[in-house]
């Protein structure tokens, strides 16, 4: 629960930070990812905690191993850290979306691991997110409580997530979101808000759907 509560105060510590990233677009990135370029927040002997940068995957597929990861920045820094029985070095805890920038924690033992797992699984972790959307919100907050499910397009099968209101949504679950607006303003000339998420399910993709 300490490293919970550590957790949560680096939560709140990036926020402040992470929402800069929307002050330009992303036409203006000048600065590419590269495998030197972890950001260590925390380390002991049992958990390792990075600002995981967005456009950066946690893990590869077979086959792309040759594409930047979280894991291989790692491994790349701290080679001594590497588990070698496990296929991908490391131990998955939870995870951020390729695009998705933010605070990771990443087990360095399977006991560490599990133990963090117990409480993401039990829902004893707080989750924040800072997001840039179209138009400008009117309410100060909401409360969005929105069934999601698996997009059953052909094209989308198994890659895309979509709201129960679409008639090709295939097994809709509960998923809720709390919502504070945090400004509105201009983005690329276009109405847009910038928001706080607090995810209180964990599906998946649950905050892009």
């Amino acid at each position: 629960m300490i490293l919970i509560k550590r957790l949560e105060a680096w939560t709140f510590r990036y926020i402040s930070k992470y929402w800069k990233i929307y002050l330009y677009s992303m036409e203006e990135k000048t600065k590419e990812n590269s495998i030197h370029k972890l950001k260590v927040v925390h380390k002991s002997d049992n958990y390792l905690v990075v600002d995981k940068d967005f456009d950066v995957v946690l893990n590869t597929k077979q086959g792309e191993e040759d594409r930047l990861s979280v894991f291989a920045q790692i491994a790349f820094n701290y080679p001594h850290l590497v588990n070698s029985k496990l296929g991908h070095g490391f131990y998955v805890i939870h995870r951020l979306d390729y695009s998705t920038s933010g605070v990771l924690l990443v087990g360095l033992n399977k006991k560490a691991a599990s133990e963090a797992a117990k409480l993401f699984e039990k829902r004893e972790t707080q989750k924040f997110y800072i997001a840039l959307v179209r138009g400008h919100i009117q309410d100060p907050g909401l409360d969005i409580n929105i069934p999601i499910g698996e997009d059953g397009r052909p094209e989308s099968a198994n890659v895309k997530m979509c709201s129960a209101k679409h008639s090709y949504c295939v097994k809709p679950r509960p998923s809720r979101t709390r919502c504070l607006v945090l400004e509105r303003g201009l983005h690329n000339g276009q109405p847009a808000s910038k928001v706080l998420l607090a995810p209180l399910t964990g599906r998946r993709h649950q905050i892009k759907s």
